[in-house]
């Protein structure tokens, strides 16, 4: 049964460029950021010959409203061509299902909608190469079982190009990846073993809880609920290999649930346990401490 996902599309910073009227000032600068940031680009001739561009505009001029003029004559100064594509599956990290590393304990993951059109969680891809940003939208329950740490992603497929950068004596300049698009219609689960971070690497936890158990016996399991509050976030990436291309891109993405994220587990007996959240990881970690 096809997953209930919407696609919401913002201009990248290509499409601006073709505009025949400026865009807003804030998302004009959101998309030049995320076009000069795409691997490719930073550092690279382009990003260089793009800050010419906007100097020599500042020496022309006292005002800075010219600045968008000025990444326009950069545009039209070289030529982006497409010389190839490239579809490649794109997963969009969602939800991990963490446990102690104790026999027999369970986590149930668990996130509702309430109602048809609502939102249980958002995902935002940042513009690669000038493309579109894109802001993936979960519209469904979510609940997920586990009894050892996995991962769980939406996948589709994303379509990137390859664009050769070459200035109007043909010289090339530079060369750089664009996601283009996603696949709307195509949307799925992909679970699979995943190994957490060790929590005794990431510093203090931003919030815990302990539960002693180590009086009980382990065939008594003890059900303790957690949960993530409604618009957490969570900045992560991902590292694609285009091999048809010759090139690699960085997925960067941020998760929002929008709505509260449970989390019920089974705890065996006969332990003492730490469950912590970290800033940088989406999910509880656990430490079996000394009795």
């Amino acid at each position: 049964m096809p997953l209930n996902v919407d696609v919401i599309e913002e201009p990248g910073l290509r499409s601006l460029l073709e505009q025949s009227e400026a865009p807003a000032r804030d998302e004009a600068e959101r998309e030049l950021a995320n076009f000069l940031y795409s691997p490719g680009v930073s550092g690279s001739r382009v990003a260089a010959n793009l800050g010419a561009s906007m100097r020599a505009q500042r020496e022309t001029t006292a005002e800075t409203a010219g600045w968008w003029e000025a990444v326009k004559h950069w545009w039209l100064g070289e030529k982006h061509t497409v010389v190839a594509s490239e579809e490649h599956p794109v997963e969009l990290a969602a939800y991990w299902m963490t446990v102690p590393g104790v026999h027999d304990s369970k986590v149930t993951v668990s996130s509702s909608t309430s109602g048809s059109s609502a939102v249980s969680a958002s995902l935002k891809i940042a513009g690669i190469g000038g493309g579109p940003t894109l802001t993936v939208q979960l519209k469904e329950t979510v609940e997920f079982e586990a009894s050892s740490p996995e991962r769980a992603a939406l996948k589709t497929t994303g379509t990137f190009e390859k664009v050769e950068v070459r200035r109007l004596d043909e010289q090339v300049v530079g060369t750089y990846v664009r996601l283009s698009s996603i696949d709307r219609d195509n949307f799925e689960w992909q679970r699979g073993p995943a190994t957490p971070p060790d929590p005794s690497r990431l510093g203090k936890p931003g919030s815990s809880r302990r539960f002693s158990l180590a009086p009980a016996s382990p065939t008594d399991l003890t059900h303790e609920t957690l949960t993530l509050a409604k618009g957490t976030e969570w900045d992560f990436g991902v590292e694609l290999s285009l091999e048809k291309l010759g090139l690699s891109a960085e997925l960067g993405a941020k998760i929002t649930y929008e709505h509260e994220v449970e989390y019920a587990y089974d705890l065996p007996g006969g332990s003492n346990y730490l469950a912590g959240i970290y800033g940088s990881f989406p999910a509880y970690l656990w430490t079996i401490e000394s009795s």
